[in-house]
C-alpha cells in the first residue's frame, strides 16, 4: 500500500475577507497522510480562524452536511481508529466568532498495516516499555520542561515515552543524545489525541538539539509540536532519526536543520513546518560547500509553507547530498525554491517525486544534477524549474512527467549543452507572458520527446513539442495557483501526448497510468 499524498486544487468556497466581523475563509489545501490505523491530516492556516473542523465519511463527496464533524481541532490532527484498508474521504472547515467558512476540497487516504513505504525498517518494532509522562498542571512551563528534560535523558533502548498536552519550555540548552537498536528503538511521542508543544523563551539556542553529545541513534519524534527558539530541532550527530507527524513552526531562523556533520538515515515524514524566519529554510539538509552531507535520507508527505526569511527554501538539500528521497511534500509560499537540491558528485543520485510546489518568489523547484525529477507540479514562481552548474558541470539528470504553469519561465536549463545523460520528456510546461523552456546554452544531445508547450522555446528545436492552448487544456488552474487541479481535460490538447520511452507507471497521485499515455504529472480523465 502506497501512502499517497492526498491533496489538489483550492477551496470550493469561502466565507468571507477574515476581519471585521466576516468568517473566515476556507483553507485551501488540505493534504491526508495514512498510516497504521490512523490519518494525519494537515491544511494551511487562516489568519482570522480560531479553530476548525474536519468531516469525514468513507464515500467519495463529503460535505457539511453529509460528513461526521469532528470540531475544535488544529491542524496537523491525526484521526485515530480507522480501518485498515478503507478509504477515508475529509474536508475541513474554519471557524471563528462570526461563523464557520466554506469547505476546503476534498482529500483521501487508505490506511494500512505496518511501515509505510517511507517510514524507517524499525518502524514497526513494538516497545518494551510505554512510559506516561503527565502535565504537571501545579508547576510552571519551565519546571514541567526541566522535568521532562530528566525523563528523557533517563530513557533506555526500548522505551516509548508519551507525553501529553501542556507546554514544556527548555530554557537551558536542551540535547537528546540517546542511542537506541534497531530491534529496541527510543520514541518520544504525544500521547493519542494529545499535543505537547516544546519550546523556550528565547532565540539563542534550538528548541531541540539531537546528538550534541553522544551520537543519537534508533530514535524517534512523533506527534510533537516545536515552537519558537533558534532553529526548532537541529539533528547535530544522528543515524536512524525519525522525525514524524510534528508541527514546528515560528522559528527565528529554519524550522528543521542537519548542518553539523554529515547524516545518514534521516526520516522525515508527515510533518507541517511553517513561519521560519531570518534566513530559515523549512528543512535543511548539508552545507551549501559539500563538507556536510546528507545521505540516504527520506523527505516525505511534509507540508511546508510560509518561509520568508532572505534565503528561505522550503525544503533544502545542499550541495553533495547523494541518494536521497524528497516525494510527496506539499511546499508553498517560499522566499527561495519550494525545493531546492544540489547535485551529487557523482554519488547516488537525488529523487525528487510527487511533490506539488505553488508561489515562490524564486524559482518553485531548482536542481543542479545526478537527479530524478518526476511527476511533480510547479506553479506560479518567478520561474518554474531551474537547473544550472552551481557547483560542478549539468550531468544525469532525468525531468520527466512534470507539469509547470508559470506566469514567467516554465524551464530555465543553464549548461545542458552537449552534457551526458539528460533527459527532458513528457512534461507539461507553459508559461503566460515568455519562454516555455529555454536551454540557456543549446540543447545538444539531450533527449527531448513527448512534451506540450505554451509558450515560446529558447535553443530547442520544436520536434519534441506539440502546443499547448493555454488553461483551459486543465481541468481546473490559473496562473496565480488559486486553482491547482492540473488534470488533463478530457479530448484536450494534452491527451495522448506522452513518449512510451519514458512512460512513468503512476502518475502524482499514486493513481495507474492508463493509455493513452498523458504528458505531465496527472494522468488523464
Amino acid at each position: 500500500m502506497l501512502g499517497a499524498l492526498a491533496l489538489l486544487g483550492s477551496s470550493a468556497c469561502s466565507g468571507g475577507g477574515g476581519s471585521g466581523g466576516s468568517r473566515p475563509s476556507a483553507p485551501h489545501t488540505l493534504a491526508v497522510f495514512p498510516g497504521d490505523g490512523d490519518a494525519i491530516l494537515t491544511w494551511n492556516l487562516v489568519s482570522s480562524a480560531s479553530s476548525y473542523t474536519v468531516y469525514w465519511d468513507t464515500a467519495p463527496g463529503v460535505t457539511k452536511a453529509t460528513g461526521t464533524a469532528i470540531p475544535n481541532v488544529m491542524a496537523p490532527y491525526t484521526h485515530t481508529g480507522l480501518a485498515n484498508g478503507t478509504t477515508y474521504y475529509y474536508i475541513v472547515t474554519a471557524r471563528n466568532s462570526a461563523g464557520e467558512s466554506g469547505a476546503s476540497v476534498e482529500a483521501s487516504a487508505i490506511p494500512f498495516a505496518g511501515p509505510g513505504p517511507f517510514d524507517p525498517p524499525w518502524a514497526a518494532v513494538a516497545p518494551l516499555s510505554v512510559i506516561p509522562f503527565n502535565y504537571n498542571q501545579g508547576l510552571t512551563a519551565a519546571q514541567n520542561g526541566a522535568n521532562l528534560a530528566v525523563a528523557i535523558a533517563a530513557l533506555i533502548p526500548g522505551d516509548r515515552l508519551e507525553l501529553s498536552s501542556g507546554t514544556y519550555t527548555l530554557n537551558p540548552f536542551f540535547s537528546i543524545d540517546l542511542t537506541g537498536t534497531a530491534l529496541a528503538p527510543i520514541w518520544i511521542a504525544a500521547q493519542t489525541g494529545e499535543t505537547p508543544v516544546l519550546t523556550r523563551d528565547d532565540a539563542l539556542q534550538n528548541v531541540v538539539n539531537i546528538g550534541s553529545g553522544p551520537a543519537a541513534r534508533y530514535l524517534a519524534l512523533e506527534g510533537i509540536e516545536v515552537t519558537g527558539g533558534a532553529s526548532g530541532i537541529s539533528i547535530e550527530d544522528g543515524q536512524d532519526i525519525w522525525i514524524n507527524g510534528g508541527h514546528i513552526h515560528d522559528t527565528a531562523e529554519r524550522g528543521l536543520v542537519a548542518s553539523t556533520v554529515s547524516t545518514s538515515a534521516l526520516y522525515i515524514t508527515r510533518n507541517t513546518i511553517h513561519g521560519t524566519g531570518g534566513a530559515g529554510q523549512g528543512i535543511a539538509l548539508g552545507l551549501p560547500n559539500a563538507s556536510v552531507i546528507t545521505s540516504g535520507s527520506v523527505i516525505a508527505q511534509n507540508q511546508v509553507y510560509d518561509c520568508e526569511g532572505t534565503s528561505a527554501a522550503g525544503i533544502h538539500v545542499n550541495q553533495g547530498s547523494f541518494g536521497n528521497l524528497i516525494a510527496e511534500n506539499l511546499v508553498h509560499d517560499c522566499a527561495w525554491p519550494c525545493i531546492l537540491v544540489g547535485g551529487t558528485g557523482g554519488m547516488a543520485i537525488n529523487t525528487i517525486v510527487r511533490n506539488s510546489t505553488y508561489r515562490s518568489s524564486d524559482n518553485l523547484i531548482e536542481v543542479q544534477s545526478e537527479a530524478l525529477v518526476q511527476n511533480n507540479l510547479m506553479m506560479n514562481g518567478l520561474q518554474g524549474f531551474t537547473s544550472r552548474p552551481t557547483s560542478g558541470t549539468i550531468s544525469d539528470l532525468t525531468f520527466v512527467h512534470n507539469t509547470i504553469i508559470n506566469t514567467g519561465r516554465a524551464a530555465n536549463l543553464t549548461g545542458w549543452n552537449g552534457q551526458p545523460l539528460l533527459v527532458f520528456a513528457n512534461n507539461v510546461v507553459y508559461s503566460k507572458t515568455t519562454d516555455a523552456v529555454r536551454f540557456v546554452n543549446g540543447s545538444a544531445g539531450v533527449d527531448v520527446r513527448g512534451n506540450v508547450r505554451y509558450g515560446s522555446l529558447v535553443n530547442v528545436g520544436a520536434g519534441g513539442f506539440i502546443n499547448g492552448t493555454g488553461l483551459a487544456d486543465s481541468v481546473s488552474v490559473n496562473w496565480a495557483a488559486t486553482t491547482r487541479d492540473a488534470h488533463p481535460v478530457a479530448m484536450g490538447v494534452i491527451i495522448n501526448t506522452g513518449d512510451g520511452v519514458y512512460t512513468v507507471p503512476i502518475d502524482i497521485t499514486n493513481a495507474t497510468r492508463s493509455n493513452p499515455l498523458e504528458a505531465g504529472c496527472y494522468d488523464g480523465p
